[in-house]
């Protein structure tokens, strides 16, 4: 049995003057290794799986589903603590158009560069995610309506930044719409 990966090193060491190693000994070293072999390759298998699980397979964000499952989350802390909770979705305007006249690579690029310069306006305690198709929802927890339309802003400027691809210069813009959670709501 052939492995291509190296999980680690097995050693043993017998004091001195101690008999070798049987061939006994070394048969249960190796099995031994085989199955903590297997179950690190299981263990990273599993945590492979569960993270392609949280994520949207084309921009890396987090996927719809696990987006909604921090939201319950989040919103149930704004509940119990009275901290304040806000929340934007936004759109790439016009998106069809995009795919239409340069086709479906190139929409999936538009898509990726946006959801990668909204990272980089966010905080680590902030959530985004593709609500779908070309819609996002980012939650901004400890953050108030003032401070979620200044994100907003810096949203909608960054998404009309030029977007190069493919050699097409292309310009998009987004519809965000912000929300903060009330008591009431």
């Amino acid at each position: 049995l052939y492995y291509t990966h190296v999980y680690g090193t097995l050693t043993a060491l017998r004091d001195i003057g101690e008999d070798d190693f049987t061939e006994n000994d070394v048969a249960l070293m190796e099995e031994f290794a085989k199955q903590a072999a297997i179950t690190l390759r299981n263990s990273e298998l599993y945590e492979e799986t569960k993270y392609l699980a949280t994520v949207d397979d084309l921009t890396l964000c987090l996927n719809r589903r696990y987006l909604f499952e921090l939201g319950e989350r989040e919103l149930k802390r704004h509940r119990r603590l009275k901290h304040s909770l806000s929340a934007l979705m936004f759109d790439l305007d016009h998106f069809k158009r995009v795919n239409d006249s340069h086709g479906h690579a190139v929409g999936d690029e538009v898509l990726r560069v946006l959801d990668e310069r909204a990272s980089l306006q966010t905080r680590e305690i902030d959530i985004l995610g593709r609500y779908g198709g070309e819609e996002f929802a980012l939650l901004l927890p400890e953050t108030q309506l003032n401070e979620a339309l200044e994100i907003a802003e810096r949203l909608r400027l960054v998404a009309l930044e030029s977007i190069n691809v493919e050699g097409l210069e292309l310009h998009v813009s987004i519809s965000v719409g912000v929300t903060e959670a009330r008591e009431d709501s």
